[in-house]
């Protein structure tokens, strides 16, 4: 099991909302885009760049929800179809799962649901060990 898996637990935020709140959850989206978007790391330069910016957070509010995400674990924030988007992340506490519910459905009609996830290679260590 690598270092990397161990560092957090996996989370996956399913978000949908009905019909009439396209532009709240569009204005939700952007918002959560702009939110975690420090974590969209391309290459190494990017990556340094990210934890310049993580550590100037730290020094600012070493209580920033942000910096219990596990960097370059945010697998998925996506449209996934119609009326709904997923984020896929893997955090060392809840509070950034409650930052982002609150940030994504806050005075707004739109559903979030939070389930615990499991890192797909665990899963298969577990179910089928050698």
């Amino acid at each position: 099991m690598s270092e990397e898996q161990t560092k957090g637990s996996w989370f996956m935020i399913m978000v949908n909302w009905e019909a009439g709140a396209d532009a709240e959850a569009q204005e939700s989206f952007k918002e959560v885009f702009d939110y975690l978007k420090i974590f969209k790391s391309q290459d190494a330069k990017d990556r340094d760049h990210r934890d310049e910016e993580l550590n100037k957070i730290k020094e600012k509010n070493p209580a920033d929800p942000l910096l219990e995400i596990v960097p370059d674990s945010l697998r998925g924030l996506n449209l996934i179809g119609r009326r709904k988007f997923v984020i896929i992340l893997q955090t060392k506490s809840n509070r950034v799962l409650l930052e982002l519910s609150k940030m994504i459905a806050w005075g707004r009609h739109i559903s979030v649901e939070i389930f615990p996830a499991s890192y797909v290679f665990e899963v298969h260590e577990v179910m089928f060990p050698e």
